[in-house]
């Protein structure tokens, strides 16, 4: 299977060096879905992708998983054998539009028999996105979340500050408050480079970090690579105007109005005065949560390179650059979950006068 060629036009069609016969990116997602539902008919202990984890708080269930897979594709239906049959082994068959025909009819079946009722709320949606557009067998295409990830690691080792102890032991209290700041916020919230660090590490313990920020958080954090940079852009802003209000001091020493005052916003701005007068009163709000002196300071030194640990600050997908302002408290460095000794330790907060340190986690470790 030619990956470059099969992503670079995912409805075109390349050929089986064996067979000759036509296949696409389209094409091997849906049979690997017709394979996983034959598969679980006969055998019942490969579960179908987009099952096992719930999207909106990420938890983790085999019963569920179950339940939604008797329901939807069982074999006593005529709609399920129609995909798994003689579809199974013809190419031609194998398109999301026949397939989706199908499930409808079946879908369509279970509201009249009441049964519907009992399956998960779009449940079907989540198992198409886990099997459209991958050509490999699991849930996301790990090819390029594999890039994205590399990136992220050119990021942290192109900067001085990475194996500085002091760093790190920051890193680990603000990463705690910026969960705690999470577990409040229903908005997208961006972390700062240092942040991040954090938070990829905790994340390299899939089933600690499932665990940890269920229990603390009350879901399981998604963190999501993939948010185009005007998304990351507003986010930053409304992460650190939260962050100032919530602890008082500095997010990071680059003005979030760098990458949230679009040219659209400013244009907007001069059209509709109102609009314009809310603009003004952001941006006010945004440079408070600024570390001003290291702004000044990384602007004289730009283009220098510096010991200063705190010049560096940005958005982790926006901005090459990191850590800010130093935490307030103490932090014991990693090892075994927040449980220090700081006054919101333990509630799956920050911590707001010390951390007993990060225990580290893991991915979203989700199946399916």
């Amino acid at each position: 299977m030619n990956y470059v060629n099969l992503m670079k036009a995912i409805k075109a069609d390349e050929k089986c060096p064996k067979c000759r016969a036509p296949y696409s990116v389209e094409t091997l997602g849906a049979k690997r879905f017709i394979d996983d539902i034959s598969s679980w008919n006969k055998y019942k202990t490969q579960y179908i992708g987009g099952t096992l984890v719930d999207l909106k708080d990420g938890s983790y269930s085999e019963t569920l998983a179950t339940n939604d897979s008797l329901l939807l594709f069982t074999a006593q239906s005529t709609h399920i054998c129609n995909l798994t049959f003689p579809e199974s082994t013809n190419w031609k068959k194998c398109n999301w539009k026949h397939i989706i025909k199908q499930l409808n009819l079946q879908i369509k079946d279970l509201r009249k028999t009441q049964k519907l009722k009992d399956v998960r709320a779009k449940i079907v949606r989540r198992i198409i996105f886990a099997y459209s557009g991958i050509p490999s067998p699991f849930s996301i295409d790990l090819i390029s979340a594999v890039r994205r990830q590399r990136e992220f690691t050119e990021k942290m080792v192109n900067n001085k500050w990475i194996d500085c102890i002091e760093v790190q032991k920051n890193a680990t209290i603000r990463y705690n408050k910026f969960l705690s700041l999470m577990k409040e916020q229903n908005t997208l919230l961006v972390p700062t480079l240092d942040i991040d660090l954090a938070w990829h590490t905790h994340q390299i313990h899939a089933s600690s970090y499932r665990a940890f920020t269920q229990k603390n958080i009350g879901r399981i954090i998604n963190h999501d690579d993939t948010l185009t940079k005007g998304v990351l852009s507003n986010g930053f802003a409304v992460t650190a105007r939260a962050w100032y209000k919530k602890y008082h001091e500095p997010y990071t020493h680059v003005c979030p109005s760098k990458y949230w005052l679009t040219t659209t916003k400013k244009v907007m701005s001069v059209i509709v005065p109102p609009y314009g007068l809310l603009v003004l009163y952001r941006l006010k709000k945004y440079r408070k949560a600024t570390n001003k002196k290291n702004r000044k300071h990384n602007k004289k030194d730009k283009g220098k390179d510096t010991d200063n640990l705190y010049k560096y600050s940005g958005v982790c997908g926006v901005n090459e650059s990191t850590p800010v302002t130093k935490s307030h408290g103490k932090c014991g460095g990693c090892g075994g979950g927040c449980g220090g000794y700081g006054v919101n330790c333990g509630d799956g907060g920050g911590c707001s006068s010390g951390c007993g340190g990060c225990g580290g986690c893991g991915g979203c470790g989700g199946g399916g």
